[in-house]
């Protein structure tokens, strides 16, 4: 973590503040000595995390970040996300994970936005149901 700020320019003191800030931040806390081989895939993920957020920035983007996380380590991932003082984007095929986290839902088709919207309005469009409101817009019956 103090290397990946330092690579992002901080001085090493700051670095290693940053390092310690975001190890709390994204839980894992209690492996702060541990190697990185030793992690679980999810606090590797969150790990990553951390990382991508050392210097301080305003938004992270992240691309399928919660596939071949078991349930409880998805659980844990989307928590540290809600909990997060930055703006999310998040390529994800997970509708239930963007329905628990997210506001704004953005679905692409081939590049290109087909729908823009809110939860609430995605969860319309499938009778209170996120992901038949995806699976209606997928099939172009919206």
């Amino acid at each position: 973590m103090t290397y990946a700020g330092w690579l992002k320019g901080l001085d090493t003191g700051k670095a290693g503040d940053d390092a310690r800030r975001l190890i709390k931040e994204v839980q894992l806390e209690a492996k702060l000595h541990d190697r990185v081989t030793t992690l679980s895939g999810g606090e590797r993920r969150r790990l990553g995390l951390a990382e991508a957020l050392t210097g301080r920035c305003d938004a992270v983007l992240l691309d399928e970040p919660t596939a071949g996380l078991d349930p409880q380590q998805r659980s844990v991932f989307l928590d540290v996300l809600g909990g997060l003082s930055v703006d999310v984007l998040m390529s994800t095929h997970q509708i239930t994970d963007v329905a628990a986290q997210f506001e704004d839902v953005h679905v692409l088709r081939r590049g290109r936005v087909l729908w823009s919207g809110t939860v609430a309005e995605l969860r319309d469009l499938g009778d209170g149901d996120a992901k038949a409101g995806y699976l209606r817009l997928m099939q172009g019956q919206q």
